[in-house]
């Protein structure tokens, strides 16, 4: 997995080269968004998607998904990405809050 907090523009996409490199995508690849809730998104390479990536390679989130999420303008995003699975999981920080807290709920990694 790949990891980086990446700024959303305030056209809505997410310019973090570094996440679709390691998911081996060009630009204008077709890309599929799906929410998997209000603070997850999963994006994936699709022919029939209805959105590319953009030439510089910026991930796209289109106005209704940065709605559903409760995103803005300079919001920031944990960008995950997976090369074995052609995933790119975009979580907002309320998410990420999320998975600090229960980690440290169940104690943390004690080693």
């Amino acid at each position: 997995m790949v990891y980086r907090i990446a700024a959303v523009d305030e056209r809505g996409r997410i310019a973090e080269t570094a996440i679709t490199s390691a998911v081996g995508w060009q630009p204008g690849e077709r890309l599929r968004l799906e929410p998997l809730s209000t603070t997850t998104v999963a994006v994936r390479a699709d022919p029939s998607g209805l959105f590319p990536l953009t030439r510089r390679g910026h991930l796209p989130l289109p106005a209704p998904v940065r709605r559903w999420c409760g995103l803005a303008p300079g919001d920031r995003v944990l960008l995950a990405a997976s090369r074995e699975e052609g995933l790119v999981l975009v979580h907002t920080m309320a998410a990420l809050e999320a998975m600090v807290t229960a980690f440290h709920a169940e104690g943390g990694d004690r080693r």
